[in-house]
């Protein structure tokens, strides 16, 4: 092959590679005020030629090989400009981050760079404080909720978003536990079961919702919101029983409200399904024997027994198991 073909070949990759850049960049911000739904299409989805991704609008789905290929400009957009990036530069800047954590979920410089965007918008009172940290969380709860395995349990990026809270909380505005656990961690809980970072980040965000100097009545102050969310997690959890980590905060969130009322309502209604199918999932069990413990389920330990030997007749397969913790719920009642 001559030199001259071969520098037609390298001019022809490297506009196709911009080509890509603008065209999932443009993409990733044509919706700033909604929360995007974003897939990444494998070697098996063609797409027309000439056609860089799928769009209807906020839904967008892109190749992994075109998004590579604009990873590659966007890398060398996001080393030029970082370190003395001009006003003039500040959206090729997002763009270009916007790429390259598409790409590369962990990318932490890449996050950096964007909390130093924000701070210089709110320390230059460049537009509404409120607004500003508002389209960044739709942006990063588009991630978080996209079809991307590594999105949704990406420390980084729940990292992120912990800081943009933290950010709307200096300005004394108090995060929406209840949307963002409709809209953000439960469509992260599904899209990747067992999302530890997922329910982490909620048990952060019910934390951060009181004042820790008052931690006797912390709780109470969040009624009737509370009990909503207590009821709303249960029907999750009824719907993903294999889902340890919905479970467990769950019985987080039931310890920490110290309810009797609520605590015996909950175990009752999932102990009460748990028998009608006959569940022997380990994440059910497991939040079943330590309800049935605490001082307040004062009838736990005989119903969570009684229902073991129910449903060891319907599911002989899991009689060692099940036996075992009867054992073991038993030498807890001594």
């Amino acid at each position: 092959m001559s030199r001259r073909q071969d520098e037609t070949i390298a001019l022809s990759e490297t506009n196709a590679n911009y080509i890509a850049y603008e065209d999932i960049s443009r993409a990733l911000s044509s919706y700033p005020d909604t929360i995007l739904e974003i897939e990444l299409l494998g070697k098996s989805h063609l797409l027309p030629q000439g056609t860089t991704l799928l769009q209807d609008g906020h839904c967008i789905a892109v190749p992994k090989s075109k998004l590579l290929q604009a990873f590659i400009v966007a890398r060398q957009i996001f080393f030029t400009i970082r370190q003395n990036c001009r006003l003039d530069e500040e959206q090729s800047l997002r763009h270009a981050t916007a790429v390259i954590l598409l790409l590369d979920s962990e990318h932490l410089t890449a996050a950096n760079a964007r909390k130093r965007l924000i701070q210089l918008q709110l320390s230059e009172n460049r537009g509404n404080h409120r607004a500003i940290l508002e389209v960044e969380l739709c942006w990063v709860n588009g991630y978080l909720t996209s079809h991307s395995h590594r999105h949704t349990k990406s420390p980084v990026l729940w990292g992120h978003r912990r800081w943009l809270v933290e950010q709307t909380l200096s300005l004394g505005l108090k995060p929406n536990i209840l949307q963002d656990l409709k809209i953000v961690i439960f469509k992260a809980a599904e899209r990747h079961p067992r999302n530890y970072y997922a329910w982490s980040h909620l048990r952060w965000l019910l934390d951060h919702q009181f004042d820790s100097r008052n931690s006797e009545n912390r709780w109470s102050k969040f009624l009737p919101d509370f009990q909503e969310i207590a009821t709303i997690v249960q029907d999750w959890c009824l719907n993903h029983p294999w889902d340890t980590s919905g479970f467990s905060f769950l019985l987080f969130f039931l310890t920490r409200s110290k309810s009797k009322q609520l605590m015996i309502s909950v175990f009752s209604a999932i102990l009460k399904v748990t028998i009608a199918y006959s569940w022997v999932h380990e994440s059910v069990w497991m939040f079943l024997r330590t309800m049935a413990t605490l001082d307040q389920v004062d009838f736990g330990v005989e119903r969570t027994i009684s229902a073991i030997q129910e449903i060891t007749v319907a599911q002989p397969d899991a009689i060692n198991s099940l036996q075992n913790l009867q054992k073991w719920l038993s030498r807890q009642n001594q």
